[in-house]
């Protein structure tokens, strides 16, 4: 039998600045939480997908507040910060959370205020 040998593996170094960071504020614990989410390119340029669970905490929980998104984030550089202007997702994620009906709705759409808080 021939031993297989592990093969290094290559940093991604060329993803798209598309993708990011969504920072925010669960009401619920009062704690700060990370997600991902990514611009979408629609007409406004400035909706963004994400997780559910990234914009709402569930069943009897509420919205999520001071949320913003980092496209390119990557090691605290950034192609700007963009604040949310309107968090929504499904209502089967807000009334059924992590149980199957609520997981298989865990999807956000945010649109933004236009421009970046950092200048951008």
């Amino acid at each position: 039998m021939n031993a297989i040998t592990p093969q290094a593996v290559t940093p991604v170094t060329n993803f798209s600045k598309t993708n990011g960071k969504v920072f925010f504020r669960n009401q619920t614990d009062g704690k700060d939480y990370v997600c991902s989410g990514a611009s979408v390119n629609s007409r406004s340029k400035r909706l963004v997908v994400t997780a559910g669970h990234c914009v709402h905490g569930g069943p009897g929980k509420d919205w999520h507040t001071n949320w913003i998104f980092a496209p390119g984030y990557s090691n605290g550089a950034t192609y700007g910060t963009y604040q949310a202007a309107t968090l929504r997702t499904l209502n089967d994620w807000i009334n059924y959370g992590e149980s199957g009906r609520g997981f298989n709705s865990d999807v956000a759409f945010v649109t933004t205020y236009s421009g970046s808080t950092s200048g951008d």
